[in-house]
């Protein structure tokens, strides 16, 4: 073990002794190292440099909308618009705003030159964020601040001037892609609903929405065909019931011929009451309404009380009044419906 340290220890001291040795040859070096470090520090002229950063926003036109044709990458966008900032015409622009290499040191250096030089100064790099927020940023070197600040700001004006000016481009594009697919659609439309037009005239009534309005319809018919059913019942009954009545006018006028029917209507119109009169004028109103209504219709039933009324009545007074002759007499209702008979023969 002692072996092996001592030559450790000798190695050591050599070193040591060497730079003490060798003291002042390392002094003056690092003097003079400071003092050139600080002759170009003074002498070289100080260089400055500004930046900004823009942020890229996303695309406000949703792909649901609108599907991309292609997908342009943001350094390929930013690119295209960097070789526009470093074209001639923009950079002789930016020269005279920001008063770049004006000074008299400048007044030899041709214009091919200061072009040549803001073209090298001018640095364009693209950043990606964490939450996928593109961003760009642009830097200029120089060694006037105030002036590259100047130039910073043209060349950012210049690159959102150029962006507003191709997303109204896109914009512009995607308005008439989209009143074009309108017009499209606005025309398929009206061609389905044309043919759907089409469709329900030809199976009108068989379309599964029209159900309800079917069976209310269906409905409705059943209800109109059983009242002209119930209607048709009443005038076959009251057809009878003329037929009846005409079957007894007959016996009654076989039984009588006309000059004792013009005797019996003589007399009846001298010694008839008042309230016989009026029955044969009711009975005579029933038989023209009866022509005309159905026994349901209720100004036929309010004359058909009347009739009843006034005949209980009549049938009261001659239940009192006393036999007057003998011989054939005929029936207050037979001599009605002769004389209605006999009307109606004269009409004809």
């Amino acid at each position: 073990m002692p072996e092996e340290e001592a030559p450790k220890s000798i190695k050591v001291d050599y070193y040591i002794e060497l730079v003490l040795r060798r003291r002042w040859l390392l002094i003056v070096s690092f003097c003079l190292a400071m003092i050139g470090g600080m002759f170009v520090s003074v002498t070289t002229p100080r260089i400055y440099s500004a930046d900004t950063l823009i942020l890229i926003e996303p695309k406000s036109i949703p792909d649901k909308y609108v599907e991309p044709l292609s997908e342009v990458p943001v350094e390929q966008r930013v690119n295209t618009i960097t070789q526009q900032v470093k074209s001639r015409n923009y950079l002789e622009r930016i020269i005279k705003e920001a008063g770049l290499y004006a000074g008299p040191e400048y007044k030899n250096m041709l214009l091919e030159e200061k072009i040549d030089a803001v073209r090298k100064n001018i640095n364009v790099e693209v950043t990606r964020g964490r939450k996928g927020t593109d961003s760009f940023r642009i830097s200029f070197n120089g060694k006037e601040p105030e002036k590259i600040t100047k130039a910073v700001s043209a060349l950012a004006s210049f690159f959102i001037d150029e962006s507003i000016k191709v997303m109204e481009a896109e914009v512009i594009g995607a308005s008439v892609f989209l009143q074009e697919e309108l017009k499209i659609k606005a025309e398929r439309l009206i061609s389905v609903e044309e043919a759907l037009k089409e469709y329900r005239m030809k199976y009108m009534g068989g379309l599964p929405e029209q159900l309800n309005s079917n069976l209310s319809m269906l409905e409705g018919l059943r209800k109109q065909i059983g009242d002209k059913q119930e209607g048709l019942r009443d005038e076959k009954m009251r057809m009878i019931q003329l037929e009846a009545q005409m079957t007894e006018l007959r016996r009654d006028i076989e039984n009588y011929t006309p000059e004792a029917l013009a005797m019996e209507e003589a007399s009846l119109a001298v010694r008839e009451p008042e309230n016989v009169v009026k029955l044969r004028q009711l009975k005579e109103q029933y038989a023209q309404m009866t022509a005309r209504y159905t026994e349901k219709h209720p100004d036929l039933a309010k004359m058909k009380k009347m009739v009843a009324d006034l005949e209980e009545t009549v049938a009261k007074e001659e239940a009192q009044k006393p036999a007057d002759s003998p011989g054939p007499a005929i029936k207050p209702k037979t001599r009605t419906n002769i004389k209605h008979l006999k009307k109606n023969s004269s009409r004809g």
